[in-house]
Order: structure tokens, then sequence, then C-alpha cells
């Protein structure tokens, strides 16, 4: 494996100042036909954002460098696979073949020229130094030196989480944020600990007291239509994100995010019970970005549509 990021972690307050800047340098040097994204605003880091890529056609002239940024890229195909070329300062360096599942690991401060050779489908994780850090911090370790990660590598954990994260990507204005949240972090983690080489604190075996359980409880049910991210919850209970979805999960039986769409659709059926909404303003006052996705949902958890159950229920 070869080493593609190293170097001293450092604070980076200008993270992503123009992350449309970013996207469109992607786009240029993918030619990528569809590019959607979830800027860094969007979500609880202001510190990660994430980018969907797909393309059909070959790159045949060499590539325009990336702006630089204090960050990384860890990109993951979740297409076919297919081919690209490593260009630095307008000389190709190296030919690369992926599989689908396969990811890498970039370093944004070198301006990385990437060539697209085939059709692609990508979803790429930027991801701060500062954002590591803090990661590392909350855990008690030393952030890693660097990412050993080859140009192409199959990884099943990362494939499975950019699989989960690309209906988001592939919708972002109705994306959840505590779903979003949740998978990054959970990849964030799995970079750190891979390609990184440190060990996380391992989480102690305990669940939620009494009191940040009921705290906790009540700030769901008063953002249950949304706006409520991992960072608040966690800051409530006096836990580290990871701690406090783990803890969580010990607690209630499940993850936040799952936990928070049951009383979503349980608030529905309340709703459903009157008339004086539409099924689509139902759907938008419990948090869910459309009718489709809030009927999918409810007929996932109870087994009928909202409007058979609002006729027989009434």
């Amino acid at each position: 494996m070869s080493c593609l990021f190293g170097g001293e972690f450092r604070t980076a307050p200008a993270f992503m100042s123009d992350f449309e800047m970013t996207v469109r340098a992607f786009r240029s040097q993918h030619r990528s036909e569809l590019v959607t994204q979830i800027a860094p605003q969007q979500l609880t880091r202001a510190q990660l954002g994430l980018i969907y890529l797909v393309g059909s056609a070959a790159f045949h002239d060499p590539p325009p460098p990336m702006p630089p940024e204090d960050a990384f890229y860890v990109g993951v195909d979740v297409g076919v696979g297919g081919a690209y070329e490593e260009w630095r300062g307008g000389r190709r360096q190296r030919h690369v073949q992926y599989a689908r599942g396969d990811a890498r690991i970039v370093d944004m401060s070198d301006r990385p020229e990437v060539r697209a050779l085939s059709s692609h489908e990508s979803v790429i994780m930027m991801i701060s130094r500062a954002a590591s850090t803090a990661l590392c911090e909350e855990h008690g370790v030393i952030p890693p030196g660097g990412f050993a990660c080859g140009p192409s590598e199959p990884d099943p954990v990362l494939a499975a989480l950019s699989l989960a994260l690309k209906p988001s990507l592939q919708m972002p204005d109705s994306a959840n944020r505590l779903f979003v949240d949740q998978v990054t972090l959970a990849a964030h983690v799995h970079i750190l600990e891979r390609y990184g080489g440190v060990r996380l604190t391992r989480l102690s075996r305990g669940s939620l007291s009494p009191i940040q359980r009921r705290t906790v409880l009540d700030l769901i049910d008063a953002h249950v239509a949304g706006g409520i991210s991992l960072d608040q919850m966690a800051a409530e209970c006096g836990l580290s994100r990871t701690q406090f979805v783990a803890a969580f999960a010990r607690s209630m039986g499940m993850s936040p995010h799952r936990w928070i769409v049951a009383r979503r659709l349980e608030r529905s059926r309340e709703m459903l019970r009157s008339n004086e909404l539409s099924i689509a303003q139902v759907a938008l006052a419990c948090g869910f970005g459309d009718q489709s996705h809030f009927t999918r949902a409810f007929r996932q958890r109870y087994g009928i549509t909202p409007a058979n159950w609002r006729r027989t229920s009434g």
C-alpha cells in the first residue's frame, strides 16, 4: 500500500471556503453529467461534504488540478468499476483499474489531477484534517500522521456505507440530516481506524441514565419534524457522538435515526385521524421530505398506506 495522505494534521478555519468550486472541479476532471452534493453547511460538522458523481464519457485532455484544501477526499465506486489516470504537474503518473466497491484516499492539499477513462458512478466524502483531529480528540487519541491506502482498494464497509448514502445524494433536498450524520460518522471512524492506524477508545457498555434518556426523548419530541442533529443530542447527554449513538441503541434498542422515524410515524397517525390536512401536508409536518417518502415509510411500518389507514381509522 502507498501513503497518499501524509503530514501533520492542522486546523483549517477556511475549509471548503468555496465548496461549489470543488464540486465544479470534480465535474470537470471526471466529465460527469450528474453531480449532486450535500454541502458542509447542510451537515452537522461544517468540515465535511459529500458529492455524488455519474459520468459516461472518458476525458482525453490533461485534467485541471483541484483547488487546494487542507483536507482529504475518499472516493468509493458504487457503479461497475472502470479506470482513471493520476496526473501531477501536467504529467501522467499512473493508470489505475478499479472495481465496484473499491476505495481511494487522496490528499486535497496536493491539488490532485485525475482523468476519468471510463464511465463512472462514485460517492465522494471530503473531510478536513480539523474534523479528523476533533474526532480523535473525542476519544483521547493522537490523530494519525497520514493514511495508508493504495490507488484502489476493496473496502466492503465503505462500499456499504456509500450505497446507504447514495439515495440521500440523489435527492439531497429531501435527505434526512440525522441519517446522513450517522452514516458519515461511521465512515469517518472506519477510515481513521483502517487507514490511519488509530484505535478509537472503545465505548463503555453503559446505557443512557434515566435523566439522559428523558432529556433526549423530550428533545426529540420537541423537534420531531426536523432540525435536530446528532451533535445536539449528544451534547444534551454530555457524551461524544459515538458514545451517544451506542448508549442510545443499548437503551432504546435502535439507532437515534430509527427512533425519530418511528416517532414521526406515530405523530403522523395522530394527524391523519383529522381530515384538516392533506397527506402531503401531514408528511411535511412530520419531517418527511415528500409524500412518497412518507408513504413508503408508513407502509413499511404499518403494512398499509396513509390514505387507506385514514379511511379505515376514521
